[in-house]
């Protein structure tokens, strides 16, 4: 009879590890159900993840002021439900990985929201749906839709949050599939995604005039689609392939000169139309498509990698003219990206890169501002992966 017993509290064990359903994460002594999950720190407001777990309901964070830490685990559904589903403000969702849900994270009537480092995968609706939330923040999040998926991201009637920085690959359902889509929304930031798909700002089917505002740069999107929308900004990204737009009033697609506007695929050859006789870098002729221009299309992709010294000079030196890298560092970075450009063997470009990594990381916050220390960083590593 012992033996019985002991094997029931066995297999409760095994079903509360692998086996839940709604996990409900709240601000108490114990976190809710975030014991049967993960460790709870009552003075940060954390549930911390400590293993992989099987949760048909998904993990509701009820409480505000709460952060979900997946800690690098992950949550399976059964292809219903939501992942993670939040209405609290200031909730924080990250590092999770979220399998088989029909949403993998919802964000609904929240706000100053932070969704980081998170992965979804397999979803049969969108990886993360954001309704009625404002002031949030969605961050480094991964997303790879299931066959049955329509939707990547997906924003609705939400207002001033920040997208940056994800990756969305497109949804393997390609009718009406939106890798990020914008309905409803006003006074959002896109900047630094790479979105494959399309990218869709636009009203509920033609209902009217539905998003304003709206800044998205430096972004790479494969196919981008706007309408009925208003006085957006659209600048420094990097569009490769169809845009359409339509009744998009007041809506921009380039800044000043010395900013430019957006890197089209379809205009970036002289038989396409963009010849570039000044070097300037820009196309002589304004980029015309329906219910739109760009005046100053750029000839070739926004951040592309310096491929000779002079280019790499050209970005050391703007660096330093605008105040984010200290005069005399120009020198010392030059010298190691130009024996890198010129080696001749790939031990001594890869050589060379790791040096200059090491110095932008000794100098950072004192002689180089911290993102463009990241900046620099990332375009050294980009060239390493060329050898």
């Amino acid at each position: 009879m012992k033996k019985v017993f002991v094997l029931i509290a066995m297999l409760l064990i095994t079903l509360t590890a692998h086996a839940s359903y709604a996990v409900q994460i709240l601000d108490d002594q114990t976190g809710g159900d975030c014991l049967t999950i993960g460790t709870w720190d009552t003075v940060t407001k954390t549930c911390t993840l400590t293993s992989d777990h099987v949760i048909t309901e998904g993990i509701v964070v009820r409480s505000s002021n709460v952060t979900l830490d997946g800690n690098g685990h992950q949550i399976t559904g059964s292809g219903t439900g939501m992942g993670v589903w939040t209405s609290g403000s200031n909730t924080t969702i990250r590092n999770l990985a979220i399998d088989h849900y029909y949403t993998g994270i919802t964000v609904g009537r929240a706000s100053g929201f932070l969704v980081e480092n998170n992965t979804t995968t397999k979803t049969r609706w969108a990886g993360i749906y954001v309704k009625h939330a404002h002031n949030g923040m969605l961050k480094g999040n991964t997303i790879i839709s299931g066959p049955n998926a329509s939707q990547g991201i997906h924003i609705v009637d939400s207002k001033y949050n920040t997208i940056d920085n994800n990756t969305v690959l497109e949804p393997e359902y390609k009718f009406y599939s939106s890798s990020l889509i914008l309905h409803g929304a006003a006074g959002n930031i896109v900047s630094n995604n790479v979105i494959e798909g399309y990218t869709r700002i636009s009203s509920y089917f033609g209902g009217g005039p539905c998003c304003s505002n709206i800044e998205i740069f430096q972004n790479t999107l494969h196919k981008f689609y706007i309408w009925w929308s208003q006085d957006n900004i659209i600048y420094n990204n990097n569009i490769l392939g169809q845009v359409n737009a339509y009744q998009s009033t007041g809506t921009v697609y380039n800044l000043t000169p010395d900013i430019g506007g957006n890197y089209w695929a379809r205009f970036d050859t002289p038989e396409e139309g963009c010849f570039d006789l000044n070097t300037d870098g820009y196309c002589d002729s304004p980029f015309h498509f329906t219910d739109g221009v760009d005046y100053y299309p750029l000839t070739k992709p926004y951040n592309s990698l310096p491929e000779t010294p002079e280019q790499a000079a050209e970005l050391i030196n703007d660096l330093v003219s605008d105040g984010l890298v200290d005069a005399n560092m120009a020198n010392p970075l030059l010298a190691k990206l130009e024996t890198a450009l010129t080696a001749e063997t790939a031990g001594a470009a890869l050589g060379s890169l790791g040096a200059f990594i090491n110095q932008v990381n000794a100098q950072r916050g004192k002689k180089i501002d911290d993102a463009t220390a990241d900046e620099l960083i990332a375009i050294a590593e980009a060239l390493m992966a060329q050898f």
